[in-house]
């Protein structure tokens, strides 16, 4: 095991269990107490900037194979602490400010050296996380940053998607929608500055062209009809691909909203339904890779990408429906499901140390 990297992962866990409970306060499941106000209030963050930015940040380090790029997670990680400890202050903005820029140095110099059109999209995706984190620094609301935090997922997700394609070679066709669902958020992405409501519904067209080109043209349509992990990877893409679809669909028809019911069901069913799925279809591949553990493959890993999709459905659907009690339920299950995931993945890891022991 890598274990100098364990410390960055840990943190990025905690930050996962921190939003987790933070969302559960805003859903007025528990907490009343300061601690639990502050967790609230840093959910979002929490999640994006202290988990996801971390977790992603130790990938591409990796990958790099330089030292200065461990500043982008150990940032990102101090982000998450700071966003926490010092609520008031713009200090955990400006870290993310630093890690979201030494990921961006990190995509460019990897472009530089290998020019690649799925780089290309990544770099975007990084620069628009340095937007995100700016617009914070620079007093914006969390809701501003939103679109910019979903862009630098979404894009960074995709373009690993477009880089795992290559070895089918898309046809005309596919690459056309590729290129068109990707110019066709950018648009999107820039309008929100000037009419939030016309920019989501824009970006909601782009997510289903990109989930199309999930399902019609990326390898999981191939590989799911495998066996053991290659199977499980492509069923949790292809869920994910439903739900971007779907979470393009909520945007289309709900428009944007910066509170309430709308917003909800516009974040959560991009950033559960799609990002934290590619997540769970990813763990297997990504904790053997950052920190030279194996991950057995395990059918029990099924049980919590289906309860992610069911909860994020039943989360959504009370949105949509005005209904505070499924809404409230759905956010439970969200958390039942990511704690399902974390303990199912240390289950897998331990019982891959225990064999390799033999």
């Amino acid at each position: 095991m890598r274990k100098e990297r364990l410390p960055l992962i840990v943190v990025g866990i905690a930050s996962l269990l921190a939003a987790a409970w933070g969302g559960l306060v805003r859903l007025g499941w528990f907490g009343t107490g300061a601690a639990d106000v502050r967790l609230a209030s840093a959910h979002g963050p929490l999640m994006v900037v202290g988990f996801l930015g971390t977790v992603i940040g130790v990938e591409r380090a990796v990958a790099a194979k330089r030292p200065w790029a461990f500043a982008a997670p150990i940032l990102a990680a101090a982000s998450a602490v700071l966003s926490v400890a010092l609520p008031t202050s713009r200090v955990g903005p400006v870290a993310g400010v630093g890690a979201a820029l030494v990921l961006s140095a990190i995509v460019a110099r990897a472009l530089w050296r290998a020019r690649s059109f799925h780089l290309v999209l990544e770099l975007a995706g990084a620069a628009s996380f340095v937007v995100a984190q700016v617009l914070l620094v620079t007093g914006g609301f969390v809701a501003r940053a939103v679109p910019w935090w979903l862009a630098f997922l979404l894009l960074t997700i995709f373009a690993e998607r477009v880089e795992a394609s290559r070895v089918i070679a898309p046809s005309r066709t596919g690459r056309v929608l590729m290129a068109s669902s990707v110019a066709v958020f950018g648009v999107g992405l820039v309008a929100s500055a000037l009419d939030a409501g016309l920019a989501a519904r824009i970006r909601g067209a782009a997510m289903v062209g990109m989930a199309a080109w999930v399902v019609l043209f990326d390898v999981p349509r191939r590989t799911v009809r495998s066996k053991g992990l290659p199977r499980f990877v492509a069923v949790s893409l292809l869920i994910a691909a439903a739900w971007l679809a779907g979470a393009g669909a909520v945007a289309l028809l709900a428009g944007w909203a910066d509170a309430g019911p709308t917003y909800d069901a516009n974040l959560h069913a991009a950033f559960l339904g799609v990002v934290m799925m590619m997540i769970f279809a990813h763990a297997p591949v990504i904790f053997p890779a950052v920190l030279g553990v194996r991950v057995p493959m395990r059918g029990r890993f099924y049980v919590h990408v289906g309860l992610l999709a069911a909860s994020v459905a039943l989360r959504v659907a009370g949105d949509l429906a005005g209904s505070a009690p499924m809404r409230a339920w759905g956010g439970m299950l969200n958390a039942v499901a990511i704690l399902a995931f974390l303990a199912s993945t240390a289950g897998a890891i331990f019982a891959g140390a225990a064999r390799s022991t033999r």
